[in-house]
């Protein structure tokens, strides 16, 4: 059984590797219950040491799992590893939208959530489905994975059609309005426009 625990990024991870804020301190408790309730043979998250180096930001789930004698796992795809398998981000996506855009008058705005739209409905498989690769040898055991919030619908549909069982623990850790409105965008992109996944941007 794979326990989720939806998050924004910013939660996930301090200076330190303990909760600074109260985003951090909501998710750590919730994952420590977690860990003390399940026992997990696992608990992973979509994180990496190369993201922890560049960010300074070190893993929280980390310094729990290690305090709670649990193994730790990161299974997000570092640069080389998301160029290998051909994945674009939100943030990349919406830059190259906004400088070859045919018409060049398209708004950041509109860039922005088609950037989120392609993400989504293109690239988001692709990411996901790395990170059960990483998590393959332990599916068979109670494993916590710790992921970001706007991939817990999609991620956990994924799970289920390769009949392997997740439960929620809780979602929407740390998420801002601002992180909200973004995710909802790009989805009502994605809706209206479904055209734009197979769009060669460059």
């Amino acid at each position: 059984m794979v326990h989720l625990i939806g998050v924004a990024h910013e939660a996930q991870a301090s200076g330190s590797g303990k909760p600074e804020t109260d985003a951090q301190a909501l998710y750590a408790g919730v994952l420590e219950r977690t860990v003390l309730a399940i026992h997990p043979r696992v608990v992973a998250e979509e994180y990496n040491e190369e993201a922890e180096q560049e960010n300074k930001m070190r893993s929280i789930g980390k310094l729990i799992a290690g305090t709670l004698a649990v193994e730790h796992r990161f299974c997000d795809a570092n640069k080389a590893e998301r160029q290998q398998i051909g994945y674009i981000g939100p943030q990349e996506l919406h830059l190259q939208i906004s400088m070859h855009d045919r018409d060049w008058n398209i708004s950041n705005q509109e860039a922005q959530a088609k950037g989120w739209a392609i993400c989504i409905g293109r690239y988001f498989a692709i990411r996901e489905r790395f990170w059960l690769e990483k998590l393959r040898d332990v599916l068979d055991h109670e494993l916590v994975f710790v992921l970001g919030d706007g991939h817990v619908d999609s991620f956990t549909k994924l799970l289920a059609d390769d009949g392997i069982k997740s439960r929620l623990v809780q979602r929407g850790i740390g998420v801002t309005e601002e992180n909200a409105i973004a995710m909802e965008n790009g989805l009502r992109y994605l809706q209206e426009h479904p055209e734009c996944v197979a769009e060669e941007l460059f």
